[in-house]
């Protein structure tokens, strides 16, 4: 899928716990399957603020203002990623 591209068929596991199969690093841990609908580069700024890219903003209902939850998950090779979501949107932490 070519960077900055709306529609993909990707996707990766979160430890989002939901009734959906078991996680292969921790068997006894649900996880929530998703598929990638956009992605893209940001900057890192200043005090490691960071712009959301107005598409994924607007596909989101991101408005200014909201507050957003985040985490850092970590894979089995040690690769980290951000997750971020809608505060009190109910998703586990």
């Amino acid at each position: 899928m070519p960077k900055g591209s709306e529609r993909g068929s990707g996707g990766w596991l979160t430890g989002v716990p939901v009734a959906l199969g078991k996680g292969p690093a921790n068997p006894g841990v649900k996880v929530a399957i998703y598929r990638t609908l956009f992605y893209g580069d940001v900057t890192v700024g200043t005090g490691g603020r960071m712009t959301i890219p107005l598409t994924m903003r607007q596909s989101c209902d991101i408005r200014d203002g909201e507050t957003m939850t985040i985490r850092v998950e970590e894979n089995q090779q040690g690769a980290r990623q951000l997750v971020m979501w809608r505060a009190g949107s109910g998703a586990a932490r």
